[in-house]
């Protein structure tokens, strides 16, 4: 059963047509996370974020920096970007993955992150908006909801996961 379900996903996502959504450019937002930790749930607030984005065809590559942090560790992300069947230029989702998740979250690693989109290449203009859930073995298990606005359609050249 569950490999027909990976089946039909991958076949899903193989079957989409190019992507004319293009979430190429720099955007900047916050996350707002909760989270439990070691027994006891908490809130922070993640203002000023950087979201480096590159993308080729459906193929998505993501930075994602903290401004705020001296010598900011830039993070490896990668998804795949879903056009809107009614309007493919300018909506649709993206899911994302950071480089380093593992199904394994006992000893790994785990974040995967669903976002709405909305871009105005034309304008320059877009935005980002969804839900990051995460897992680690440090006994911490959380979600963030994002929110970025396009701040530079440039393509800023990120690579893909090393």
């Amino acid at each position: 059963m569950r490999r027909s379900i990976l089946f039909v996903l991958a076949f899903g996502l193989a079957a989409h047509p190019a992507a004319a959504l293009d979430l190429t450019g720099t955007w900047e937002g916050k996350f707002t996370c909760s989270a439990w930790d070691e027994g006891a749930l908490f809130r922070f607030p993640q203002p000023g974020q950087i979201l480096r984005i590159s993308q080729t065809g459906s193929e998505v590559r993501v930075e994602w920096g903290d401004p705020n942090v001296l010598n900011p560790e830039l993070i490896p992300i990668s998804g795949v970007a879903i056009p809107d069947a009614k309007s493919p230029d300018t909506k649709g989702e993206v899911a994302l993955a950071d480089c380093e998740t593992s199904a394994d979250l006992v000893t790994h690693y785990g974040e995967l992150a669903r976002y709405t989109v909305r871009v105005n290449r034309e304008k320059g203009k877009g935005s980002l908006k969804g839900l990051t859930i995460y897992g680690s073995p440090t006994s911490e298990v959380g979600s963030c909801k994002a929110s970025f606005k396009l701040v530079d359609p440039a393509d800023p050249g990120v690579g893909g996961c090393p």
